[in-house]
């Protein structure tokens, strides 16, 4: 599992200790529609799998969403994932945080909010600033960027890869 792990990480260019070599082996090449199959396929081979894990839920979402390399944009089934994931033991943040821009691009405030408190109830005091969601429309749109960015940056831990994708659909 861990090899398929480090492979699925390669094939997004998500940097951990192996997974960073073999993307640069690879040429710094990504794959993220063989990623998605790897994703499923990792998820049935756990002991106990989980149909709204984030490998079959999140991850794929976040490629979806967003139109990342070799898939193409698919916002419906994108919703679709990171809504599933709302429902395993501990939902993924990014898939609220995704949810909330969503619903905020599709100017629907009050659900935006609602993903918003989720988030601070289930979330560390990094995500404090969510408590603040206001009626200012630059200040809302500058929160949900600055979260989606941070966890993205944080997530892949490869700057010069995340500064190519488009992370806001």
């Amino acid at each position: 599992l861990i090899e398929s792990i480090n492979t699925i990480w390669a094939l997004v260019g998500k940097y951990s200790y192996t997974s960073r070599a073999i993307f640069e082996c690879s040429g710094k090449k990504t794959d993220f529609k063989k990623a998605i199959l790897f994703m499923e396929n990792f998820n049935s081979k756990t002991k106990n799998p989980k149909a709204n894990s984030s490998f079959v839920t999140t991850y794929p979402a976040l490629i979806y969403y967003n139109g990342w390399g070799n898939v193409d944009e698919n916002k419906t089934l994108a919703i679709n994932l990171f809504k599933k994931n709302l429902n395993a033991k501990s939902p993924n943040k990014i898939s609220l945080a995704y949810l909330a821009w969503d619903s905020y691009k599709n100017n629907d405030k009050k659900m935006a909010g609602n993903y918003l408190k989720k988030i601070n109830e289930k979330l560390y005091s990094k995500w404090e600033s969510f408590k603040h969601f206001s009626n200012d429309v630059e200040a809302e749109e500058d929160l949900l960027k600055g979260v989606i960015k941070n966890y993205l940056d944080d997530w892949f831990k490869n700057p010069e890869l995340v500064k190519t994708l488009n992370i806001y659909g």
